[in-house]
């Protein structure tokens, strides 16, 4: 369960900090693109949730 979480909030965490920095108004962009980190997230969401279960 310790490792699911963990890769769970390692892949989803930075699409959702990014999400969340341009949500508030941080930086230029109001509506970013993180290509890298929606894949990172996509690769890692499933997997995470077989181990947690």
């Amino acid at each position: 369960m310790g490792l699911g979480l963990f890769f769970l909030v390692l892949g989803t965490g930075p699409l959702a900090m990014v999400m969340f920095a341009a949500k508030l108004g941080f930086g230029n962009d109001p509506n970013p693109n993180p290509v890298i980190l929606g894949i990172l997230a996509g690769l890692t969401f499933y997997p995470s949730l077989g181990l947690v279960a």
